[in-house]
């Protein structure tokens, strides 16, 4: 049965285009030249450039408002669109791999927990600082580096907008979304071993984890 691969990546926290749109690019151009039918469900910020998608890729812009403030985490929590979409994919698709790129950089958290509900074989690419700190760095509002990011009522002081404190549970609710996805993943790849250390922290067992997201090596274990 030939193998469908799709490829969800994310907006960021940041006005310019977040580094997972290039990574699933790479991803989408690895898994063609391997004869994989690619879907790659692309999130943007509205008015971002994509880096340019392979002639083989089907690729579709489901883009995310601009950033609103760090205050607002359950909206930069929450895609349905994404999530609607994806469903629709899933459901007409045959053995299919889903990888989210930057998983915990803003939108959906629900990717890989919706995909391996649907049938399909989850796995993300991630960088842990995006995961396990709303931030998206582990530097706190005083400009210091942070390592306290399982400490709710410590992130929404470093969260907190000019006229709203967002609420503890807003943080908790952010990690059990993302950590469901997560231990639904086949892999977990990252760039580098110190990220593997924080994203098991965060309740990833260590055996999904590798430390490693290049293409070739992401392209090559899923299809192994």
């Amino acid at each position: 049965m030939a193998v469908h691969a799709v490829l969800v990546s994310s907006p960021g926290a940041e006005p310019a285009p977040h580094w997972s749109h290039a990574a699933a690019a790479d991803l989408a151009a690895a898994f063609a030249a391997r004869g994989v039918r690619v879907t790659w469900l692309a999130v943007p910020r509205l008015g971002q450039v994509l880096p340019p998608a392979g002639a083989a890729v089907a690729r579709e812009t489901i883009a995310m408002p601009s950033r609103p403030s760090l205050a607002g985490v359950a909206r930069e929590t929450s895609h349905l669109a994404l999530e609607r979409r994806l469903t629709q994919v899933l459901r007409d698709a045959s053995a299919a791999v889903v990888v989210h790129v930057g998983l915990g950089a803003r939108g959906s958290p629900n990717v890989c927990w919706l995909a391996e509900r649907l049938g399909a074989l989850p796995s993300a690419v991630v960088h842990a600082a995006e995961v396990v700190c709303h931030r998206g760095d582990l530097v706190d509002h005083r400009g210091a580096p942070c390592g306290e990011f399982l400490q709710p009522d410590r992130c929404r002081q470093c969260c907190r907008g000019a006229l709203r404190l967002p609420a503890a549970d807003a943080f908790r609710n952010r990690s059990d979304l993302l950590a469901a996805s997560l231990l639904a993943c086949r892999n977990v790849f990252v760039p580098a071993p110190p990220d593997v250390a924080q994203i098991t922290a965060f309740g990833v067992t260590a055996r999904a984890l590798v430390a490693d997201a290049t293409a070739d090596t992401v392209v090559g274990r899923l299809l192994a």
